[in-house]
């Protein structure tokens, strides 16, 4: 064979054997960060170790980095001692110590992903001492306490410390005894100890407090070990900011820093137990809520979707946009007289809202946040089913005629995922002659008859039967 035939035939082989070589070499595939960082959050135990009580609280396994996709089971190394449910609810048994393994099974393969240590110990008195007012009320504190056993208190001194037929604890007179307790369980009776019992005159719980302008607070909040036979009085320092009715309410006019002074009766005697400061705050934005998202073509009540720290329900918040382009502010009045915000996202991008609040007059800057307008394609659309009725395997609702339902469109009726997508959503009926639907959802019954009405939205829609009927004072079963 000459040189050129042999150079030839090399070419042939190249071109045609060489790719059939290569595609029997499988191919590597690229991992996106997502994928390369799912594959490394692998489940795990949060906790490790857990002590409990017997027949006490239930400890619950936590699992870090769940797999929704995954099955994980549990077992006892002991069920004497510990045992757990489907679920890895833990519940102790009898003292001891023992392991609960965490199995998890995805896609036919199993493997353990943690073992959990149980100590469980028996109920004790935690902590040893005790405070309660004179004529007040309390209890001996039992840590790890056996719901399914029984305690007997007894006082050392019972007219100190006097204890009814549910264990609750009354201070009769100022002074210290013990209580001791015991537990029987399983007709077995042990002592768990004594707990010292100091009964105490009342006293302030606080030095100082803090409520939202037009919030309130109690008087009785703010003592401690209360006498339930004595009467609390306050009296405040500057009554424009701070003001207190004869019942005890404490309520922030403005904002501002006042002195409530507290005084107790008892027995015709009175006694001050000191004198509070009480700070009123306005409404804020803090940092962590400066940054907001809306969708693009959306539109949303500017309390629902900017965080106010201390709102005024009686107030009415106000703001003005930095790019009206982007975020359009609207003043809107509903149906019953009260004003609200609306948000309107115009276009992408970002910009600043300076949010007021409006209240007794006066209008007071809030704070400013960002608002950043994107576009949240719709991935879900279901009907709240919960307001139908299911008629013959149809979800159906009822319309009177002569019934004005402008202020309840179908849009508070679907559930969007995510809830802020932006993909608009359009309404259409069947039968014009019998039920009208306009863009925003307001339905308009036309005359007695069934209509059937869609709701899209991008590729996802749900239907149901609009019935239309007369209004009629006598109702039957299926108007409940």
């Amino acid at each position: 064979m000459s040189k050129t035939m042999k150079r030839i035939a090399v070419l042939l082989i190249t071109t045609l054997i060489a790719p059939a070589i290569v595609s029997f070499i499988p191919s590597v595939k690229s991992l996106t960060v997502a994928e390369v960082k799912a594959a490394e959050a692998k489940s795990k135990l949060i906790k490790t170790s857990a002590t409990i009580g017997i027949q006490s609280s239930p400890e619950y396994i936590s699992i870090e980095n769940y797999n929704e996709n995954a099955k994980y089971t549990f077992s006892s190394a002991d069920k004497k001692i510990a045992t757990v449910n489907e679920y890895g609810m833990v519940r102790g048994i009898a003292k001891g110590k023992t392991k609960i393994k965490v199995t998890e099974t995805l896609g036919g393969e199993k493997k353990e992903i943690g073992t959990l240590s149980v100590n469980v110990v028996n109920a004790k008195i935690d902590p040893k001492e005790v405070e309660i007012g004179l004529n007040g009320y309390g209890y001996v504190p039992i840590a790890y306490i056996n719901y399914e056993a029984k305690y007997s208190l007894k006082s050392a001194d019972s007219k100190i410390v006097a204890i009814n037929e549910y264990g609750t604890l009354e201070g009769k007179k100022l002074g210290k005894t013990t209580v001791s307790v015991t537990e029987t369980y399983k007709g077995k009776t042990r002592k768990l100890g004594s707990c010292t019992i100091k009964v105490i005159n009342s006293r302030l719980a606080t030095k100082q407090t803090e409520i939202p302008v037009a919030g309130t607070t109690y008087c009785d909040l703010l003592v401690d070990c209360i006498n339930s036979k004595a009467t609390y009085t306050c009296k405040s320092s500057d009554k424009s900011i701070v003001s207190v009715d004869e019942y005890g309410n404490i309520f922030g006019l403005k904002e501002g820093t006042a002195d409530v002074t507290i005084s107790e009766t008892y027995n015709k005697k009175t006694r001050k137990l000191g004198t509070v400061k009480v700070k009123v705050v306005g409404s804020s934005i803090e940092a962590e809520y400066s940054n907001i998202e809306l969708g693009v073509n959306s539109s949303t009540s500017l309390t629902d979707i900017v965080y106010i720290k201390n709102y005024i329900w009686e107030a009415y918040y106000s703001c003005e946009s930095e790019d009206e382009s982007i975020v359009k502010v609207e003043e809107v009045e509903s149906d019953w007289g009260s004003k609200y915000t609306n948000l309107i996202g115009k276009a992408l991008g970002s910009t600043k809202l300076t949010i007021y609040e409006n209240y007794n007059g006066t209008k007071r800057k809030v704070g400013t946040v960002t608002v950043t307008v994107k576009d949240f394609p719709v991935t879900g659309l279901e009907l709240y089913t919960y307001d139908f009725l299911e008629v013959d395997g149809k979800y159906t609702r009822k319309y009177y005629l002569g019934e004005d339902y402008k202020s309840d469109s179908l849009r508070y009726y679907i559930n969007l995922s995510p809830y802020n997508a932006t993909t608009p959503v359009t309404y259409e009926t069947s039968d014009e002659t019998i039920v009208k639907v306009d863009e925003t959802g307001v339905v308009t019954p036309v005359k007695e008859g069934k209509a059937t009405i869609t709701i899209t939205c991008g590729s996802y829609s749900v239907s149901f039967v609009a019935e239309i009927t007369t209004y009629s004072d006598t109702l039957d079963e299926a108007d409940w």
